[in-house]
């Protein structure tokens, strides 16, 4: 609903799947030290289309397309190698899918 009138209709998955944004990969850096420069472009190789969404504070945050996630194995196993703590300086990482409140706003957005 938005602004009285019915926007969309359906339930939590095909909402996310028909207006999902994709994925949010974080990734926490090491206190001692975060190569960002490094990270985005291992992200970027495996998710072309992953963008930025802050590098602040201890944090890195990407979006990720759905379309990219069958390379998200790949990517993980890469994040999980043994030399990959000292090569990007990333303690650890996680990733979730769109949320319905940020399909609201896309939904706000777009119709």
């Amino acid at each position: 609903m938005s602004h009285g009138q019915l926007r969309a209709c359906g339930s939590s998955l095909f909402l996310k799947a028909r207006f999902g944004v994709g994925y949010t990969l974080v990734l926490s850096k090491k206190e001692d030290g975060c190569n960002e420069a490094n990270v985005m472009q291992l992200v970027q190789s495996h998710s072309p289309k992953a963008e930025v969404l802050s590098a602040v504070g201890t944090e890195i945050s990407f979006r990720l397309p759905f379309e990219d996630s069958k390379h998200f194995s790949q990517l993980f196993a890469e994040l999980d190698a043994g030399n990959a703590s000292n090569k990007f300086g990333i303690e650890t990482y996680g990733i979730s899918v769109t949320t319905l409140e940020e399909v609201c706003a896309v939904l706000l957005c777009v119709l």
